[in-house]
């Protein structure tokens, strides 16, 4: 039986399973701080959208919570929530070291299979891919059979192409988006 997740839901989702896990603490005002390593990656999310999409990802057993006496809580992901994560956005184990390569995925699909090229950017997104341009997506670690099986599926091939680049003349910016400063 397939599990039907709100969007953001997915997204925090996949991030816990590349990251492992989340932890925050309650201030007195009912706010929460971040305390993981990389809170560029949640910072994007509103306060409420996140807990609720944490709240939907525990009912379905896809994560855990757990609170020390600290009043620290921390979010971590179950085996059936890395499962799903992997399912819903072709991702591959990642590294645990960055090799230092950028992945650049360019795309020229025509206007008549405008839903196709949606769907492609939609799914670059969910892997953890960010818009270099409007047809151009990068991203820090291998991803060439990821890729290869999003564009087989949606028969795509003929129009993308995968460019692994040893430097960027704005490096820092995509560092610091994908964490890795």
């Amino acid at each position: 039986m397939e599990i039907r997740l709100p969007k953001k839901a997915k997204e925090v989702l996949v991030l816990l399973a590349d990251a492992g896990v989340l932890e925050f603490r309650r201030t007195p005002a009912g706010y929460f701080r971040l305390l993981s390593e990389n809170k560029s990656a949640w910072k994007r999310f509103q306060r409420k959208t996140l807990l609720y999409a944490i709240r939907a990802l525990y009912r379905d057993g896809l994560i855990t919570i757990e609170e020390t006496p600290e009043g620290i809580t921390t979010v971590g992901v179950t085996e059936a929530g890395k499962k799903a994560a992997k399912e819903k956005t072709f991702l591959s184990e990642r590294p645990k070291e960055w090799d230092k390569k950028w992945r650049l995925i360019f795309f020229d699909i025509p206007e008549e299979k405008k839903k196709f090229r949606d769907a492609f950017r939609y799914h670059l997104q969910k892997m953890g891919a960010t818009e270099f341009q409007r047809s151009a997506f990068i991203f820090p670690y291998p991803c060439s059979r990821e890729v290869g099986a999003l564009a087989e599926k949606l028969s795509l091939r003929e129009h993308i192409v995968l460019v692994t680049a040893e430097t960027l003349s704005n490096e820092f910016k995509f560092k610091e988006h994908f964490g890795l400063v």
